[in-house]
């Protein structure tokens, strides 16, 4: 594959890095990604960055591996499947040899490595199968107090010639008769390390404790000859200090791209359960903010007093396009929570007086500076626009519109002394919910929102 001579420095830094004050681990990543394989490569660069204290730096152009493109790193994670070319394999050597490492995943090698090289192209992975991986040396530092064996699905390439350096660490448990397969091994290469395993083409690998471990691991050694990373239980650790969000849905419909306005916040994990069910028993302990994207006028005393205890106790709430419906006849919301109301007449059953119109083009732009709207810019929106409701004089306006369809003020903070309550007219549907920068006032809601219960 044919790609533009360019090294892509394109950083991650891992919040463990900050969190544990760990020095960190320099990590040159070589990937043959393209198109096809973006996602996976963004993956196992955020894989690394939650698990250790990696920074990654990309490079996808062979012609710009080089001794210069080298110098600066710890560790090369090799997975690239095609040939390294024989300037590029000799500076990579020449890395090693020098005291660093070498990680290879997918079964791909190179020729100075314990797993010869073809010399071509990285021959095709077999299809799927279900694999049990046994360390086989519970003596190395990669291995040591690991579980005994894992489980796991992926794609093989053809079983590898080891050279007699190689210390083989881990094999594919043999079926009875047959021969064990190695799976993962190392060695010593003049005063560096390489690692190598043949798993790692199934990317849902990165989804799994065993492989995290195995790969984490194997890079801490390469790059240091050492391992103080500890065994992972999860692919996904979570942050203690991450923001304890609960989303409420329910009496309005709304598309599934909503739910993806809470993935990829390592600072934020988030729980969906629609109403009524939330409000059950008391909140306080459970969560650090509320994002409502819910329609309903019905709430039991029960419930009102769940809600009350959570907003009093000084814990956040956002709330979010149709949730502004929420509640119209339960005056203390409104009014001092929300610091808005839909208008409804007085007919049995009552009409909504306030207006919706749907796919109108606008632009929001912010009016003061305030840590919601951080990164955040004008917006450029086909949203959905209300006008006509009630809005309380005491809010402060972050954002607003000169769409006539609405009534202006389309972000604010409500005037509530004892929580952080933002407001949020827009985010009707998946035009609104794939902005970028929409996705970061959400994000910056919640944060800030809960920044009151996090002191």
């Amino acid at each position: 594959m044919k790609l533009m001579y360019r090294i892509l420095i394109l950083s991650l830094f891992g919040y463990w890095t900050f969190a544990s004050g760990a020095k960190p681990v320099r990590v040159l990543l070589l990937s043959d990604g393209g198109q096809e394989r973006q996602q996976d490569v963004l993956r196992l660069r955020q894989c690394l960055a939650q698990n250790g204290p990696f920074e990654v730096q990309l490079i996808e152009e062979m012609a710009a591996l080089n001794g210069a493109a080298l110098s600066g790193y710890d560790v090369l994670l090799l997975d690239y499947s095609e040939p390294l070319g024989k300037q590029a394999e000799q500076a990579v050597e020449r890395f090693v040899s020098s005291g660093k490492g070498l990680v290879t995943v997918r079964g791909l090698t190179c020729g100075f490595c314990a797993a010869r090289g073809t010399g071509g192209p990285a021959l095709p992975p077999a299809p799927a199968r279900v694999l049990e991986l046994h360390w086989t040396d519970n003596g190395h530092p990669v291995s040591a107090g690991l579980p005994d064996s894992f489980l796991t699905v992926d794609r093989l390439r053809p079983s590898p010639t080891l050279a007699p350096a190689a210390r083989i660490l881990a094999t594919l448990r043999a079926e009875a008769g047959g021969a064990a397969e190695p799976l993962v091994w190392a060695h010593i290469h003049g005063k560096g390390r390489i690692f190598q395993t043949a798993l790692g083409e199934n990317p849902a690998l990165l989804e799994e404790p065993g492989y995290v471990n195995l790969l984490i691991r194997g890079l801490e050694w390469a790059a240091t000859g050492a391992v103080t990373l500890p065994a992972r239980k999860t692919a996904r650790p979570e942050s203690r200090e991450a923001v304890r969000a609960l989303i409420v849905t329910g009496g309005h419909d709304h598309r599934a791209s909503f739910y993806g306005l809470f993935e990829g916040h390592e600072n934020i994990h988030a729980m969906v359960d629609p109403h009524p069910f939330p409000y059950r028993s008391s909140l306080v302990k459970r969560y650090d903010v509320l994002v409502l994207y819910d329609s309903m006028q019905d709430i039991t005393e029960s419930q009102q007093r769940v809600l009350r205890e959570f907003l009093e106790s000084g814990k956040g709430l956002v709330v979010v396009h149709h949730a502004l419906v929420d509640y119209c006849n339960w005056q203390w919301w409104y009014e001092e929570v929300v610091g808005g109301r839909w208008y409804q007449t007085e007919d049995k059953p009552p009409r909504w007086k306030t207006t919706w119109k749907e796919d109108v083009e606008l632009v929001a732009y912010p009016v003061r500076d305030h840590p919601v709207l951080d990164g955040v810019g004008p917006l450029h929106l086909w949203d959905e626009t209300y006008k006509g409701m009630w809005l309380s004089p005491h809010n402060t306006v972050l954002m607003r519109t000169d769409e006539p369809s609405s009534d202006g003020p389309v972000v604010w903070i409500s005037p509530y002394p004892k929580s952080r309550v933002v407001v949020i007219q827009l985010g009707h549907d998946d035009k609104t919910h794939w902005n970028p920068s929409f996705r970061r006032l959400i994000r910056n809601e919640m944060i800030w929102s809960a920044g009151a219960s996090k002191r």
